[in-house]
Order: structure tokens, then sequence, then C-alpha cells
């Protein structure tokens, strides 16, 4: 009980250390934030630094656009496309012209609206294109083009289409049969390794932005969807002994696959495991649990060489941790933490899905280890309704979740209602474990910040800038925007 209330009071005391500015604060109108409709989606110029705001609201679209320093440069109002285009999938540039893709519900059908912000022109094109028979799996935004990744239903055939301003530039299609029919028998091969083929089906692919501290929640799912390096990578980690991830070169759509073994156990080798990978860095992280031990690897991502493992069984104590082993969660409306043993972490964790993540922050490597447990919706979605998960209210919800903005889904995540984790520390650049606390991170400040505020907020977006993030959120009472900084 003492250790744990030392490692409280220094996660209240490093709270209280980051470094929160508000950056802008600019008159903006909408209508009301009940509408699942609203949506902000922010896009950064790398080159120039400026950040211009695409407010969805209920009928229109509101832009506003800063300068590198956050002065105010343009602004532009244009109605946003009805009918039953209502999501927005990305977006590309050219010629100073901004393209939003639009979507239907089943992301089978799109329209490209053409924003011109210094001539204050706009126009819509319905692309003649119609995805039948397959499932949409996720989209990315990468040099300047819109990539759909979909899959026909009852197969292994994958399909990449490629965006630019208002056309489709090309399609690709890649069978992978042969390196996904080893995993179920050929003829029930449907979702992305198994399921029923319904179309309706969400599929398990999620997409990660590795720049990120992403939470549990996210990595722990088996099949991620990564765009580092100009290459789409997909890992699949449906199999508790070995990681399958693929490549696709975005240069010339060139496919690779590579199977990484997951690590051994030396004890209890017959007992059910629980395993994931994590892509960082061009390192694959691999954690592989079960009821007597762990087993954490890191492995090259191009060779397959292992570059480090760590293990622990359940009479240890996890020495490569930096922080008590953590059970986490809300139970009656109220934060219920406590500390666990090695074997109570292990068994916790071979019930429940397991997950690791990568973060390097003031000149550490933070590795997040352990695993969430898979919540019932109908819970979930109650404590969502009433403030609980994260102090993240449905308004914060209702203003983020159809911009297709990665970070922000990340920070959403990040609740860990009920969470079995802790956190190692090692030198990124030989990745030797070291000793010490970890760093603050910023995602904490930010959920402090919004569950303080949330009441009078709505409209939430989150964006990396350089080496900090930006929290962009309407003031409900006095009808401004604000981008508030947090490093």
């Amino acid at each position: 009980m003492k250790t744990s209330l030392s490692f409280f009071g220094f996660m209240l005391m490093f709270l209280t250390g980051f470094a929160q500015e508000i950056l802008v604060e600019q008159n903006a109108y909408l209508e009301s934030y009940f509408s699942d409709r609203r949506a902000v989606y922010p896009l950064v110029d790398k080159a120039s630094g400026k950040v211009t705001l695409f407010l969805l609201d209920c009928d229109s679209i509101r832009i506003q656009q800063y300068d590198k320093d956050f002065r105010f440069q343009k602004n532009y109002h244009c109605a946003r496309p009805k009918g039953k285009f209502k999501h927005l999938t990305g977006h590309t540039i050219s010629n100073n012209k901004y393209h939003l893709y639009f979507s239907n519900k089943k992301r089978k059908e799109f329209l490209v609206q053409t924003i011109d912000i210094k001539s204050k022109e706009n126009s819509e094109k319905r692309i003649p294109l119609k995805i039948s028979k397959e499932q949409y799996l996720e989209s990315v935004c990468c040099n300047n083009k819109l990539y759909v990744l979909s899959r026909k239903l009852v197969s292994s055939i994958y399909k990449l289409r490629v965006f630019k301003g208002t056309d489709l530039e090309n399609c690709v299609e890649y069978d992978l049969s042969e390196k996904l029919g080893k995993r179920v028998p050929q003829d029930v091969i449907s979702d992305d390794i198994y399921g029923t083929p319904i179309e309706k089906k969400i599929t398990n692919f999620v997409k990660i932005e590795n720049a990120d501290p992403n939470p549990l929640d996210l990595t722990s799912k088996e099949n991620k969807l990564y765009c580092v390096n100009n290459q789409l990578i997909l890992s699949f980690d449906d199999f508790a002994d070995e990681t399958l991830v693929i490549k696709i070169d975005l240069n010339n759509y060139a496919l690779f696959a590579n199977t990484y073994e997951q690590g051994k156990f030396t004890i209890g080798k017959n007992l059910k495991t629980r395993s994931n990978s994590y892509v960082y860095n061009n390192s694959l992280y691999q954690l592989r649990v079960s009821r007597s031990e762990i087993c954490f690897l890191v492995r090259d991502l191009d060779s397959g060489q292992l570059l480090k493992e760590f293990k622990a069984n359940r009479d240890e104590k996890i020495n490569f941790s930096n922080t008590p082993l953590m059970l986490k969660g809300t139970a009656a409306f109220r934060t219920n933490d406590r500390e666990l043993e090695t074997k109570q972490l292990l068994r916790k964790l071979a019930a429940n899905r397991v997950g690791v993540s990568a973060y390097q922050r003031n000149g550490q490597l933070q590795v997040k280890i352990g695993g969430v447990k898979e919540e019932d919706p109908n819970v979930v979605g109650f404590a969502v309704m009433f403030g609980v998960i994260g102090a993240i209210t449905y308004t914060a919800l209702a203003g983020s979740g159809d911009s297709n903005n990665t970070t922000m889904a990340s920070f959403l995540n990040y609740h860990n209602n009920k969470a079995m984790v802790f956190t190692s520390l090692f030198d990124p650049e030989n990745l030797q474990h070291i000793t010490g606390e970890p760093s603050a991170n910023p995602y904490d400040e930010m959920k402090e910040f919004i569950s303080n505020e949330v009441s009078s907020l709505s409209a939430f977006t989150l964006f990396k800038l350089n080496d900090y993030y930006v929290l962009g959120y309407y003031m409900n009472e006095s009808d401004k925007y604000v981008l508030r900084k947090f490093e």
C-alpha cells in the first residue's frame, strides 16, 4: 500500500509540471453540439507549419487558417455535402486546393468536395466508383494521397485504392491466400483472418500513429495498420506463437510478407498463451504471456533479428519494470486501482487481451506492457454518457468521431477502464533497460484538463505539431474555438 501511495503521489506531482498555453481563441458559431454530424478536422502543412481547421457542423463547413505562429490568416464558410455522404474519410491537397473525401455509412461510395480558401470557391464531384461485395477496412492519408484498403468478402483478396485530387489514381489487388491461408481453412477465410462474411461487420483493424503514446485499448487489438517510411504495414497477431507482418511499398505497390516467432516459454509450455505486437522505429515489439511466464522481446523489422529479450516467471519480480504492476479501473463511478504481484498480473493477463506500446520522450524509450479487459458495450455506452470513461463525455466523442484523426482516436481510447499494466524504460540507442521514473505523458494532462472543463466544452480535436500537442475545443457559452498547447 505504501508503494502504491508513493507512486500515485509521484503521478500527481508530475501532472502539474506540464506547460500549457492558449495559442488561439477565435469566434466560431456552431450549431447544437448534440448533432452526431459535428466533427473537427485539423490539417498541418509540415513544410510551412500552416494549420487549417475544418469545423464540420450539421450542414456547413467553417474553415479557419493560421500561420506557423498561430496568427490568423483566412476563414471561409461553405455548405457541407448533403444526402448520404456524411462521413469524412480523408483529404489531399493540390494547387492550394483542399480535397475532402466524404463517403456513405458503409464506405462504399465517395464524393470529393474541393475547397479553395483563397478564391473562396468550392465544388463537389462524385467519384464514379462503388465498392461492391467488399468490406471497407481502413483509409490512410499519406504522400498527399488517400489510400483506401478493402477486402473481397469470403476471400483473402485485398484491394488498395489510391485517390489523388478528384480522381481515382490506381487500384491494386493482392491475393493473400498463401500468406493467410494457414490460419483457417481456405473455404472459411472471410474477415481479416476469420469470421462470418457479414457485410456490416466492423473490421478488427485499428489504425496506429506510432508517434503517439498509444493506449493499450488500441494496441491490444489483434490486427493493426501503420503508415511509416512510405509503407503501409499490416500486422496480424491472431496466433499466439507468431506475428505476421505485411508491408506495401507506396512507391511501387510491391508487397512483402514475413513472420516473426514469438518468445518461447521455459515453463508451462502447454498452458494457454496470449500474445501481441507493436511496430515502432523499424522494430517489432512482441509480448507473450501465460499464467506462468511473461516474455517481451524486440526484433529488427527488416531482418527479423532478435535484438533484446526479457523474461520473468510467476514467482519472480519483473525486474525490467520501472513502475508497480497496477490494476487500473473504475467501479461504482470511482477509481479502483491497486497494486498486483507478478502471479496476479500474469493470471489476469492470460484471461484478457494483451498489448504493448512504445513512446520516446526526454531521451527515454517508454514501453507500456499489459492488457485490457473486454468491456460490455452496454456498460461502456452507459459510462460514456455519464462521463465515467476518462471524464470524456458524449460531447467529446461527438466532436471527433468522424474526422479520421488517428491521434484523436488514440486519446479517446486513453481511458483504461480495466487495465493491467506496467511501464519499462530503455535506452533508445541500445535497448538496455535503465532505472528511473517514466517521464510525464501529455495525454494525462489533457485528460485532467478536459475532466475539469468538459461541461462547457465540445467539438474536440487533437493533433501533434513539432514536439508538442495542440488540443482544440469549442466553448459553448462564448461561441469561440480555442487551440491550447500541451508539452
